[in-house]
């Protein structure tokens, strides 16, 4: 498995390089914005680990670039920044997922594998109504047209699809996606939101994600 790691700090830099080396990975490590366009090409990377601060610009249009090539890449932000609007200019961007530095390698790999593990079985594939799921090839399909959704936002939707009409919690989506606690809990509503837009934009008019105060999402068919 090839990550890209995209990270400024040469102290943080090896060492997540090498923790994941020692896991079997794969490691393209590019230091500034420059390096990650000389070096990306012809290359396809299973994850993406961006730094927001890089010395020549900025990781979240960088991460609008690299979403552009790398549709269904899960890009995970490590960032020192703590404001919301970052976070939320970053999951706006394609972004999948993010770290506050410092942050334990323990959890990144954790966070590596939720995204990037592999899903077989009857449990990769569901169709309702008119929308098919597939989580094994990452993509969603409204007939012939794909559903531009990230990662993440394919396994939310899988998840209220298999359990539609039925209130589903916040806990068991993030029980779902391998993930935890309160920072991973505030981005799911961007996730929603965008969820919500595309099938908009698609004209998916009787499927629609309805919010449930203080509890989680319902996913409900309009007759």
């Amino acid at each position: 498995m090839l990550v890209l790691l995209v990270e400024d700090d040469p102290i943080l830099g090896r060492s997540i390089k090498t923790t994941l080396e020692l896991e079997s990975f794969k490691v393209l490590w590019c230091k500034s914005v420059q390096e990650t366009h000389d070096l990306i090409a012809n290359n396809e990377f299973q994850c993406i680990l961006l730094d927001i601060g890089l010395p020549d610009g900025n990781g979240i249009n960088l991460c609008k670039e690299l979403r552009a090539d790398f549709q269904k890449t899960p890009i995970i932000f490590l960032t020192a920044q703590t404001d919301e609007d970052s976070l939320l200019m970053a999951f706006d961007a394609g972004g999948n997922d993010f770290l506050r530095k410092p942050f334990s390698q323990k959890e990144l790999l954790a966070r590596i594998k939720a995204h990037t593990r592999d899903v077989t079985g009857s449990k990769s594939n569901t169709a309702y109504r008119d929308l098919k799921i597939d989580l094994e090839k990452r993509e969603v399909r409204l007939g012939e047209k794909q559903i531009d959704l990230n990662n993440t936002e394919i396994q939310l939707l899988y998840c209220l699809s298999i359990n539609a009409e039925k209130i589903v919690t916040r806990d068991r989506l993030m029980e779902f996606l391998g993930k935890g606690g309160e920072i991973f809990d505030r981005t799911i509503d961007s996730h929603i939101s965008h969820i919500r837009k595309q099938l908009k934009a698609n004209e998916v008019t009787k499927i629609q994600i309805r919010s449930v105060y203080g509890v989680g999402y319902k996913l409900e068919i309009i007759e």
